[in-house]
């Protein structure tokens, strides 16, 4: 199977709040094979902080996933450890980024904060001119779907609200080629469509055994019912849509993932619409 995700980056701020997400970045690189980059923007030039960086070899021994094929970050070239200077992360992420080319990017959030001091600062505005690539937030202070003392996978059902506009098809695609990635054997997939009337958004159903398509309509404020349902059924992840193909975060910026991302309850995988 060739996959989708060549290289993950996982910026982190170095905080124990953070750690879930590294753990969601790799996680996914283990099972993809992939190349996993850890970011972190110093504020102190030539200071190489790799004693508070989280430990990738550890934690493989600790999941007993250590003979698996990422190995050990000093061992193999498949792990690195990245401490650009700046002031601030702007330009050393969009360096980054434009020449490391990442397929996708993984990254804390907090709750109900949503993606505030990254959509309504300077970096906002630099990195929306970034190209665009699916993005998974991790809440700070939830465990997702990844166990952080075993590495083991819970993803038993995940969220797509679909519409007309834009297309859910990449969500849909998204959904499937994760499932596969992570080796899951029993998934409900549920697209979720806020609207009055009968109809429904039309798209392809990837089929993959233990991965099961259902449907759900409900009435009223798209947001509002967006998180009801999310919590309501008890969701591990929901897997959204982005408008835009300028960058990953201004494909963001006031629309209705960002919101999600501000209440969800769960990681939220952004996707960019085709």
């Amino acid at each position: 199977m060739q996959t989708l995700f060549a290289r993950i980056a996982h910026p982190t701020d170095l905080s124990e709040e953070s750690l879930f997400a590294f753990y969601h970045a790799l996680r996914l690189a283990v099972a993809a094979s992939s190349k996993l980059d850890i970011l972190h923007v110093d504020d102190v030039p030539y200071m190489e902080r790799w004693e508070d960086f989280p430990t990738v070899s550890q934690t493989l021994t600790a999941w007993g996933l250590s003979a698996e094929p990422l190995g050990d970050e000093e061992e193999l070239d498949r792990v690195r450890r990245l401490s650009p200077y700046g002031k601030n992360p702007v330009h050393p992420l969009l360096e980054y980024i434009d020449e490391s080319l990442p397929d996708l990017m993984v990254m804390a959030t907090h709750r109900r904060q949503g993606l505030d001091r990254w959509l309504h600062k300077e970096i906002a505005q630099k990195l929306a001119r970034s190209r665009a690539m699916p993005t998974l937030f991790v809440p700070f202070g939830d465990e997702g779907f990844v166990s952080p003392s075993m590495g083991t996978v819970n993803l038993r059902r995940v969220l797509l609200p679909v519409d007309w506009l834009p297309n859910a098809q990449t969500a849909v695609d998204a959904t499937a080629a994760l499932y596969e990635t992570l080796g899951c054997k029993k998934t409900e997939a549920i697209l979720l469509y806020v609207a009055e009337g009968d109809d429904f958004p039309a798209t392809r159903l990837p089929e993959r055994r233990g991965l099961t398509w259902g449907s759900k309509k409900r009435q009223g404020d798209v947001l509002e019912q967006i998180l009801a349902e999310a919590e309501e059924g008890e969701y591990d992840l929901v897997v959204m849509v982005t408008q835009g193909h300028d960058g990953f975060l201004d494909a963001l910026r006031g629309s209705t993932t960002e919101r999600v991302l501000g209440g969800a309850k769960c990681p939220v995988l952004a996707v960019p619409a085709l």
